[in-house]
């Protein structure tokens, strides 16, 4: 999960300026242990939130314990905040609804932040007047947690290119999986990439004959 978050996160740096940060679940994990701001501010900025003039969307990774995954994706333009979760439950809803309630409230400190605060002009950050959480349509409910990854893996595949059309049905877990196997193996980030292909193609030879 983490090298398929950093490879959309380098992807993401491409851009520039870049339109989306990437948050991987270790951040959600310190904002709700109440870690103290300047460790995260630390830890995560230089990595995780690329300094930008033009920040679109904030995807946010979270794990709750129990080998389940979701996500929120903070939709900066439209003012909206969605939660993505496929093993969500009304016995769940309340407490993950509180869990998202802080790290949003805590990233909104870190948009007011001076190096931050310019991709908001004319949008309030008073997060009352914006639209949360909303439930994508279409999207499943009550998937086998271990199956909770694979949605999420498939959503931040489409590397920053959001749009809600692409919270339904996401096809077979194991295509899933080998894309983003091939993904991480091929990317231009990889140190390895090269023995990669070379292998690859050693073997397709022998499978063509």
């Amino acid at each position: 999960m983490r090298g398929a978050l950093i490879v959309c996160s380098k992807v993401a740096k491409r851009v520039l300026p870049p339109c989306s940060w990437f948050l991987p679940w270790t951040f959600a994990r310190d904002v709700l242990n109440d870690i103290p701001e300047d460790l995260i501010i630390r830890e995560y900025e230089n990595m995780w939130m690329p300094c930008t003039t033009k920040l679109l969307r904030v995807y946010v990774l979270i794990y709750d314990g129990v080998d389940a995954w979701y996500m929120m994706l903070i939709d900066i333009k439209r003012r909206r905040v969605y939660a993505l979760d496929v093993a969500r439950t009304t016995e769940t809803e309340q407490e993950k609804e509180m869990c998202m309630e802080k790290i949003l409230l805590f990233i909104g400190k870190l948009f007011r932040k001076p190096r931050n605060i310019i991709n908001f002009a004319g949008i309030t950050l008073d997060f009352k007047e914006w639209e949360y959480f909303l439930y994508p349509e279409g999207l499943p409910s009550d998937i086998d947690s271990s199956e909770t990854a694979v949605w999420v893996l498939a959503w931040i595949m489409h590397h920053s290119k959001f749009a809600r059309g692409h919270f339904g049905y996401v096809g077979s877990p194991d295509l899933i999986r080998m894309k983003i196997a091939i993904g991480l193996a091929s990317c231009a980030y990889n140190s390895l990439r090269r023995h990669v292909d070379s292998n690859a193609e050693t073997l397709w030879r022998k499978i063509k004959k």
